[in-house]
């Protein structure tokens, strides 16, 4: 997709890793783990897992992502674990198990349609070892449609000076969002571009994992566990285990 690879080299500005979602990671899955980050970005979150004793791997679609994990990973002396890929066909990429497996930044709702979503928690929940466990985080949707929001809060870095604008205009119709972003730049320089997302609500998701097999399903409203409040939380993040 055209947005990422023009947001690649500057992902890790507009989406600082913050130390929340390693501990969130960390209650859940020991030192030494085994763990596919799915749609990884440029590789921050892989490296930190890294560094802290995690067999950790990463995948994305956009080429210019990998690329520039791979550079940030030879920075850090890390294992450069990663790989292009869509995660639409995760079973044709990996062919081992993992112990654990996370999907953050509102990757799951790039895709379209309620059957690719749960074609692809199905491979998911194949690809972890028994006691495996799902970490994923998406927008809360619940929020987005019953009130009606249409721009998400301004992401702005001061020291680099980028602005990133968020608009969703929701097509009832064909049940989907239509996700516009302007990345401005210091300079003025701007990236205009337009992507689908598809606004999945709490209820659907929980659907269909429990049809899948996934067990003991805690939700909550960001990654310092806050209890989900599908009025006012601003995210929804799922934590579930394989039996």
């Amino acid at each position: 997709m055209k947005f990422y690879e023009d947001l690649s080299s500057y992902y890790a500005d507009i989406f600082p890793l913050t130390e929340d979602k390693i501990n969130l990671i960390e209650k859940y899955l020991p030192k030494y783990s085994k763990i596919l980050d799915i749609g990884c970005g440029t590789g921050e979150l892989v490296i930190a897992l890294a560094r802290r004793g995690y067999e950790a791997y990463g995948t994305d679609l956009s080429k210019e992502m990998i690329e520039k994990a791979k550079e940030n990973s030879k920075k850090e002396n890390i294992p450069p674990n990663f790989q292009i890929g869509d995660m639409r066909k995760l079973k044709a990429l990996y062919h081992q198990p993992f112990d654990g497996m996370i999907c953050f930044g509102n990757t799951i709702v790039h895709l379209n349609t309620v059957q690719e979503i749960k074609e692809f928690l199905q491979q998911v929940y194949e690809l972890l070892n028994p006691g495996g466990i799902f970490i994923f985080q998406i927008v809360n949707y619940d929020r987005i449609l019953d009130k009606g929001i249409k721009e998400l809060p301004l992401i702005k870095n001061d020291r680099k000076g980028l602005k990133l604008f968020r608009y969703y205009d929701y097509d009832k119709k064909n049940n989907l969002i239509h996700f516009r972003t302007r990345l401005v730049l210091k300079d003025k320089k701007e990236f205009n571009h337009g992507i689908c997302l598809y606004p999945l609500r709490k209820s659907e998701i929980n659907k269909i994992m429990n049809s899948i097999g996934f067990t003991n399903i805690e939700y909550f409203g960001n990654f310092r566990e806050t209890d989900f409040d599908p009025k006012n939380s601003v995210a929804l993040v799922g934590v579930a285990r394989k039996e």
